[in-house]
């Protein structure tokens, strides 16, 4: 009696089986993640030891896009900036064909805030190339990356970081006072359109009202 209890168990759990894999098929291999990545030890110190400037970062998103065209795509997002720089995205699938929810990641909103650049690119290589990230981020999810979002402010506050600092709404304000010195903080672009008393603007308070709302 025991014996025919457990086999008749047995014989649901396969039925249940049977019908999950019709139900929810798995992923078809040859278009996962798992058989178009490239494994590649990243390790587990940071691999870029310096803040990533525009120009680094640029290298780094053309190489990645070269050398896994079917996982990466490079975007220059229009328009361009006040200094007439382009503001990148990566956008990292792990399938050729499926669509899945996506992950949006923007970085460098506030232009003093460097490390964001290099916490964004080394979150890419980890999922593009650590068999750690594969499952679930990676394969469950279509991500797009923006590591830097202003910039102009990025490379406004690293030419400036010699300079001695002073309070950032005098430096604004005041045309005189920018000889030689920084602002303290700066949470704002470039943005010089309405002039020099004027300088900047904080672009993380100035999207539409509702702004792609339904």
């Amino acid at each position: 009696m025991l014996l025919q209890i457990k086999l008749y168990m047995v014989s649901v759990l396969y039925l249940f089986g049977i019908l999950f894999m019709i139900l929810f098929p798995p992923r078809n291999y040859e278009q996962s993640g798992a058989k178009m990545r490239k494994i590649r030890s990243t390790g587990s110190s940071l691999k870029y030891l310096q803040y990533i400037d525009q120009e680094t970062l640029l290298n780094i998103t053309n190489r990645m896009a070269k050398e896994d065209p079917e996982m990466v795509r490079l975007v220059h997002l229009t328009p361009r900036t006040s200094n007439n720089n382009s503001i990148i995205a990566l956008e990292l699938h792990s399938d050729t064909h499926s669509r899945k929810p996506g992950i949006l990641i923007i970085g460098t909103l506030n232009g003093m805030v460097w490390g964001t650049t290099n916490a964004i690119i080394e979150l890419a290589e980890k999922l593009l190339y650590d068999a750690n990230y594969q499952t679930p981020f990676f394969n469950d999810y279509d991500w797009y990356l923006i590591p830097v979002v202003n910039p102009d402010a990025l490379n406004f506050t690293k030419s400036l970081r010699k300079f001695r600092p002073i309070q950032e709404l005098l430096w604004s304000r005041n045309i005189t006072a920018r000889n030689n010195t920084r602002p303290s903080l700066w949470h704002k672009n470039v943005n010089t359109e309405l002039g020099d008393t004027c300088f900047g603007t904080n672009i993380n308070r100035n999207f539409a009202y509702h702004w792609r709302g339904k």
